[in-house]
C-alpha cells in the first residue's frame, strides 16, 4: 500500500476518536470531527451526578410509588371506579414521563440541561399542588397524570443525558448511581403515603420526622393525629422544591451545546440502524410488562388477606432492592458489559414472576418483591447506558428520547391491560401476561447482543492519497469477538458510490467491513 502523509505517526499507536454518525456523507468539504474527551470524573462531573440523582428522586422516584396511589384511590376518592380505570392515572403519568423524551432530548442537545430542569421543576411541583386539591377523577388525571408527568419527563432526561457527557468507561456506574435516586424515592414516598392510608400513630410520627427534616417550618402547625392526603402531597412538593433548586445549579453538561434546526429526519434517522431498532423493540416489550407488578403488588397482597401495612411494605422492599441493583449492576455492567448484565437481570425478572409470584404466601410474595426489584431496577438503570453504547454522544438526547418514546405506548397500556385481566381476586392471567411480554423483550436483547458480537465499531479520519483511494489517519476498531483492534498496516481501503469498503488482510483475508465516514483534506 502506498505511503501516506501520516505514516510517521504510526509508531505512537492509533488515536481514538469519538463515535461517528452512522450516515455521515463522504464529502471532501466535510471536516473530520474532533475527538471528544470524557473527563471520567472531577468536581463538575460528580456534581452533575448529584444533581441528576435529585432529578431522578423527584421524577422516576415519584412514578415508582404508583402502587400506593392505585390502592389509595381505589379505597377513597375513586372507590366507585374499577381497578383498570384507576390505573389510567398512574399509567398516564408514566406515559408522559416517557413519551415526551424526544422533545426534551432535543432541548438538551440544543441548550443543555439547565433550562429543562427549571421548566420540569415548575411543571412537576405545580402538578402536585393541583393534585393535593383534587377530588374528582378528571382533576387527578390532569394534575398527576399529565402536568406532573410532563415535568417529571423534563427532569428525568435532563439528568440522565447530562451524566452521559462526563463518563464513558464508568458510564454504567455513574448512571446506576443516578438511577438509584428513583428507587430511593420509591422507598421513602410510599412510606410517607402509607401513614395517610393507615392513620397509624407511630407511622405518622415517623413520617412527620422524615418530612420535617426537609421542611420543618411549614409543618410546625400540622394536626397532631396525622397528615391528610392533601397535606402529604404538599409536603412532598416542598421536599421536591428544595432538591430541585440544588439540581438546577448542579446539573451541567460537558458538551458545548449549539442550537440546530428541528427536523423530522433527526428523529427518524436512528431507526435506519438495525441495532437501534432491536434495542427499541427490547425496551418496548420489557417496559410493557415490568411496571405491572410495581403497580399491582400492593393490591395483590391485600387481596390475599395480608395486612395493609405488610402489603405496602412489599412495594418498599421492591424499591429497596432496586436501590442496590442500580448501583451494583452499574459497576457490573462496566466490568462485564451492559448488554450481558441487562440480559441476565431481565431473565431474573421472568423467573421471579413464574417461580415466586405464582405462590400465594406472605413469604414468597415478599421474596418476589426483593428479587423482582433487583432485576427490574437493573433493567431501568442499564437501559440508558446500553443506548449510549450504540450512539453518538452528540446525538444522545434524541436517541435516548426515541427509545423511550417508543416504550411510552407500552407503559401507557400495560397497567390497564393487566387490570382488565384481573378476575375478581384472581391475578393469574395478569401475571402470565407480564411474564410473556418481558420474555419477548429479552429475546430482542439477545438478538441485539448477537448483532454486537458480529459487528465492528470503527472511528476513522480519512486523507485522500490517490483517485478513489483514502488512507485512515486515526482509527479505532473494536469488536466483541477476538478481534479487538485493527492496525492501519493491514487495511486496503477503496471508495465507490459514497461507500467505503475496508478489507482486512491479516489472518482474516475474507473479512469485509462496510462503513461510512467523513473525509478531510490532506494536511
Amino acid at each position: 500500500m502506498e505511503k501516506g502523509p501520516d505514516d510517521e505517526d504510526r509508531g505512537r499507536g492509533p488515536k481514538i476518536l469519538g463515535p461517528q454518525p452512522v450516515d455521515s456523507p463522504l464529502s471532501d468539504a466535510s471536516p473530520a470531527p474532533r475527538a471528544y474527551t470524557y473527563p471520567e470524573g472531577g468536581r463538575r462531573a460528580w456534581l452533575a451526578v448529584a444533581g441528576a440523582w435529585c432529578c431522578n428522586f423527584c421524577s422516576f422516584g415519584w412514578t415508582s410509588s404508583i402502587g400506593v396511589f392505585q390502592a389509595y384511590y381505589s379505597e377513597h376518592q375513586l372507590s366507585s371506579y374499577s381497578s383498570s380505570a384507576v390505573s389510567w392515572i398512574p399509567s398516564a403519568n408514566l406515559f408522559m414521563l416517557i413519551v415526551l423524551a424526544p422533545v426534551f432530548g432535543k432541548i438538551f442537545d440544543n441548550y443543555g440541561p439547565r433550562y429543562a430542569v427549571i421548566l420540569g421543576a415548575c411543571a412537576h411541583i405545580l402538578g402536585l399542588v393541583f393534585l393535593s386539591l383534587s377530588t374528582e377523577y378528571y382533576q387527578m388525571f390532569l394534575s398527576q397524570g399529565i402536568l406532573s408527568g410532563i415535568g417529571a419527563c423534563s427532569l428525568f432526561y435532563s439528568g440522565m443525558n447530562a451524566v452521559s457527557t462526563y463518563f464513558k468507561r464508568r458510564k454504567a456506574l455513574a448512571i446506576g448511581i443516578v438511577a438509584s435516586g428513583s428507587s430511593l424515592g420509591g422507598v421513602i414516598l410510599p412510606y410517607v403515603l402509607l401513614a395517610t392510608r393507615t392513620g397509624n400513630s407511630s407511622l405518622n410520627e415517623s413520617c412527620q420526622l422524615l418530612i420535617l427534616a426537609f421542611c420543618r417550618i411549614m409543618f410546625d402547625y400540622l394536626i397532631a393525629d396525622g397528615l391528610s392526603f392533601g397535606w402529604t402531597i404538599r409536603a412532598i412538593a416542598l421536599m421536591f422544591l428544595i432538591l430541585l433548586l440544588f439540581a438546577s445549579i448542579a446539573t451541567t453538561s460537558n458538551l458545548k451545546h449549539q442550537p440546530t434546526p428541528v427536523s423530522l429526519r433527526s428523529f427518524v434517522r436512528p431507526f435506519r440502524e438495525v441495532k437501534f431498532v432491536l434495542l427499541a423493540l427490547a425496551a418496548y416489550f420489557t417496559f410493557w410488562g415490568v411496571f405491572i407488578p410495581i403497580n399491582y403488588i400492593v393490591v395483590y397482597a391485600e387481596s390475599l388477606g395480608m395486612s395493609l401495612v405488610f402489603s405496602n411494605y412489599q412495594l418498599i422492599a421492591l424499591n429497596s432492592a432496586s436501590v442496590l441493583a442500580r448501583v451494583g449492576c452499574g459497576f457490573i455492567g462496566d466490568r462485564y458489559g451492559c448488554f450481558n448484565t441487562i440480559i441476565v437481570n431481565v431473565a431474573i425478572v421472568i423467573v421471579s414472576i413464574f417461580v415466586l409470584w405464582f405462590i400465594d404466601t406472605p413469604g414468597t410474595t415478599m421474596a418476589f418483591s426483593i428479587v423482582f426489584g433487583w432485576g427490574s431496577g437493573s433493567f431501568i438503570s442499564l437501559l440508558p447506558a446500553c443506548i449510549a453504547k450504540i450512539s453518538d454522544i452528540r446525538e444522545i438526547g434524541v436517541r435516548v428520547g426515541m427509545i423511550y418514546f417508543v416504550s411510552a405506548f407500552a407503559c401507557l397500556t400495560g397497567n390497564p391491560i393487566g387490570g382488565a385481566l384481573i378476575q375478581g381476586t384472581n391475578y393469574r392471567w395478569m401475571q402470565v401476561f407480564a411474564a410473556l411480554v418481558i420474555f419477548v423483550g429479552i429475546a430482542f436483547f439477545v438478538a441485539l447482543r448477537m448483532a454486537q458480537k458480529r459487528g465492528l465499531s470503527m472511528a476513522l479520519e480519512w486523507h485522500p492519497v490517490g483517485p478513489g483511494i483514502h488512507r485512515p489517519k486515526v482509527l479505532e476498531a473494536k469488536s466483541d469477538e477476538s478481534l479487538k483492534e485493527l492496525r492501519t498496516d493491514f487495511l486496503d481501503i477503496s471508495t465507490s458510490t459514497g461507500q467505503i469498503t475496508v478489507h482486512h488482510t491479516q489472518k482474516r483475508p475474507k473479512l469485509q467491513i462496510s462503513c461510512t465516514a467523513r473525509v478531510s483534506s490532506a494536511t
